[in-house]
Parts: C-alpha cells; structure tokens; sequence
C-alpha cells in the first residue's frame, strides 16, 4: 500500500493499494485506510497486548506457541509418538544382533546369512538413530520457541502506557498489517485491519524508543 493526500477541503493522509492505484478496480480494490486510524490502531494494539503482558504473561507466551498452524502440530504430535517408537526399536535391534552373534558362533547361520542380516539391522539402527537425532533437535527447538516466547512477553511488558509510536518501534514489535475490503449489499465498503506481531528473538535485545513516527511506503 502508498501514502497519499485525499484532494478535499480538509486533505487527509490515506493509505491505498499500490495494484488498485496501477491498474484500476478490475485488479485489486481501493481498501483506502486513513493514516491516523491506522496510526491510532497499532498503537492501542500495541498498547492492549502489552497491559495483557503485564497481567497474564503466561497466557500471552502460550497464545504466541498456539499460532503454529495445524499441520505443524499434527508434525510435532506425530514425531514424538514416532520418537518413543524408534527408540523401542533400536532396543529391539541391538537384541537381535547380539541374537546374530550367538547364532553365528552356535553354527545355526551360515557366514553368508550372517553377514547379510547383520548390514541390514546396522542399517536399520543407523537410519532410526539419524531420525531421533533430528527429532530431538526438534524437541529442543520447541524448548527454546517457549523460551523466546516468554523473551518477547518480558520485552513488551514495557509499552502498557506506550503513548507514541516510532518507525523503529513499529519494525521491531509489528511483522506485517493486512487491510481488507469487503462491500455489503447495501454498497458500503467494510475496512478490517489484521496486525501481526513479530516474534522474532534477535529484535529483542535493541531498544525502541527514539523520535515518533508512523511507517510509510516511502520510509519502508
């Protein structure tokens, strides 16, 4: 979306699809938002997340966790119930090549039988152990998605009285804002502005607060 001044008596700061403004209604539609309710959106946003921060903490982190998509969880799900299963399974192998051995050397297995048994079950063992391995990253890295989590509740407990807004601020708290059109049947337009935050740890260390001003598309 751009920037620009409606042409009224009273010019107003808007901002307007860039599609809609190349080529026309046939592409995209308008979905014009003035600035200062956008400005006044994100702030008080920002503002409600964190005072919900400063009271419930916990509840904030968890709802950041539970913005997985469902696939995802059915993946996470899946891998530890496989996890358990795998390590089993390495138990079950490890016995079944000692059972190797000692049919090996009882004569009850030929060398050539042998042989082939046993690179298949080290085999089985070596793909089982490299699937846990990558499973158990995964593990940590859900430890750590918490982690960060509640990183980010400590860091935006810090704007519940925040009055203004920065271009850094902004950079920093918000990952991307959506802004929808829909036409009722009675011909009016229905503006709806999705804000998304940005959980991102790296941005957390770096402090926000310098002179106040909103985003623009020439600023971006």
């Amino acid at each position: 979306m751009s920037i620009k001044n409606t042409h009224a008596k009273s010019p107003k700061r808007i901002y307007t699809c860039k599609t809609y403004d190349t080529y026309g209604r046939h592409r995209c539609t308008q979905h014009r938002v003035n600035y200062d309710d956008l400005y006044n959106k994100v702030l008080q946003e920002i503002r409600s997340v964190a005072q919900m921060a400063v009271v419930n903490g916990d509840e904030i982190a968890k709802r950041i966790i539970a913005k997985k998509t469902k696939e995802q969880k059915y993946q996470k799900r899946y891998s530890k119930e496989n996890l358990e299963k795998d390590k089993l399974r390495i138990g079950e192998l490890d016995s079944m090549i000692i059972k190797l051995y000692e049919d090996r050397i009882a004569g009850r297995i030929s060398e050539v039988n042998f042989e082939k048994l046993l690179k298949k079950t080290q085999e089985e063992q070596k793909e089982l152990e490299v699937k846990i391995g990558k499973a158990s990253k995964q593990h940590k890295e859900e430890s750590l998605e918490l982690k960060s989590a509640r990183q980010w509740v400590e860091y935006i407990k810090q704007f519940a009285d925040i009055q203004e807004l920065n271009y850094e601020l902004v950079h920093r708290l918000i990952d991307r804002i959506l802004v929808y059109e829909k036409l009722q049947e009675d011909g009016i337009c229905e503006i709806s502005v999705e804000i998304h935050f940005n959980f991102k740890p790296d941005l957390l260390a770096q402090n926000a607060q310098k002179s106040p001003k909103i985003v623009t598309s020439d600023e971006s």
